[in-house]
């Protein structure tokens, strides 16, 4: 409900989850927001932009083989993607990572991405991206240029406070769309 009140003055169709290290529940966040926004009726994609360490196939128990990274380099969606039914409403759609790239930040941060996420956000209502964490590789800053608004997760107890206000701060400097944390 938040996320969509968030959107009243301009659009948020492209969100992009992260987080400061690995292992404080970005993908689980990703994953149950695109999950509750497709139960809502919303018609929304998943996508897995963590090229480093995917786990949204894991999730949803699908193979990684064809995805983003595919999209990226001109395949057409539908030949990518997984479409998971949610009770009775519209299915999910799921893009995976694809085949890891040796370069994935200069990836993300290519025109192409961008293009990609306004396309895709002209057929959903809701396009949800799983990213890399901030802290350990640049993956995230990069993508948050191609986003409407970023979502950062913090894990309390796992993380100190520097590390959360070092996040904020590095996605502050290529002035991302920082909508809120959680």
């Amino acid at each position: 409900t938040n996320i969509q009140f968030l959107g009243l003055d301009a659009p948020l169709r492209v969100i992009q989850v992260t987080s400061s290290l690995a292992g404080e529940g970005k993908t689980t966040t990703a994953c149950n927001l695109a999950v509750v926004l497709a139960q809502a009726g919303h018609k929304v994609a998943l996508v897995d932009a963590d090229l480093r360490r995917p786990r949204v196939h894991e999730v949803f128990a699908l193979s990684a083989q064809g995805g983003l990274t595919d999209l990226l380099l001109g395949a057409e969606p539908k030949s990518v993607v997984e479409h998971i039914p949610i009770d009775g409403g519209p299915s999910l759609s799921v893009y995976t990572s694809g085949p890891v790239p040796a370069n994935p930040s200069e990836m993300l941060s290519a025109r192409r991405t961008r293009v990609l996420f306004n396309e895709m956000a002209k057929h959903y209502d809701y396009v949800i991206v799983d990213s890399a964490p901030i802290l350990p590789v640049s993956d995230s800053v990069a993508l948050s240029g191609a986003v409407d608004g970023v979502l950062v997760v913090v894990h309390a107890g796992r993380i100190t406070k520097d590390n959360a206000v070092d996040t904020v701060e590095r996605l502050g400097r290529v002035t991302a769309p920082v909508i809120g944390i959680v």
